[in-house]
């Protein structure tokens, strides 16, 4: 189709957009409204992107102005897993999981603060306050390659020392499954 404009577009394609819409609609003034806008943004289109198949475009706005009409129409029921046959065995197993994140959580943040500097500095930093390592170089005055090869080091450390302190059990995701200390450690942390 050549280039053309709003009134010869209105002339040509609408009566055969309206006939697509409605075939596809249950109601002729929601398929009326459609028609409308996708005609509307058409008219906006046309003067801001350069279309190649107007029909097509033309087309394709109406398909998923349908399919948004039906997406709208659907009601949104809330999820609730009391409904949805969550068990009180996962209620509690779910509560167990968070329990052990958030005591490994502390058990860890107890583990570098109490790692030499300057490798405590920089994870504190990076991990904790949430900086760059770029940012931790600039505020260090060291290189990004020395931060970063600070921040690897301690957490190799740390994960030393969580060793040496604990059994840790993780899935195959890498998700912590179990944790449990090795009591004749003598880890200050546990």
């Amino acid at each position: 189709m050549p280039p053309c404009d709003l009134t010869t577009l209105t002339y040509e394609l609408r009566a055969r957009l309206f006939a697509f819409v409605q075939s596809r609609m249950n109601s002729r003034e929601a398929a009326e409204d459609l028609v409308q806008d996708t005609l509307l943004r058409a008219s906006r289109a046309l003067g801001k992107e350069r279309i190649a198949n107007l029909e097509g475009w033309l087309f394709r706005v109406a398909r998923n102005g349908i399919a948004d009409h039906y997406r709208g129409d659907r009601e949104q029921v809330p999820w609730r897993d009391e409904e949805h046959g969550q068990s009180e065995h996962e209620g509690a197993l779910f509560k167990e999981e968070t329990e052990l994140r958030e005591d490994l959580t502390d058990y860890v943040r107890c583990v570098v603060q109490n790692l030499e500097e300057p490798y405590r500095s920089a994870l504190l930093l990076t991990d904790y306050e949430g900086i760059t390592q770029r940012e931790l170089a600039v505020r260090t005055g060291i290189t990004v390659s020395a931060a970063k090869s600070r921040v690897q080091r301690g957490r190799a450390e740390v994960r030393r020392l969580v060793a040496q302190c604990c059994r840790v059990a993780t899935d195959h995701y890498g998700q912590i499954t179990e944790c449990e200390p090795h009591h004749e450690a003598g880890c200050v942390c546990c």
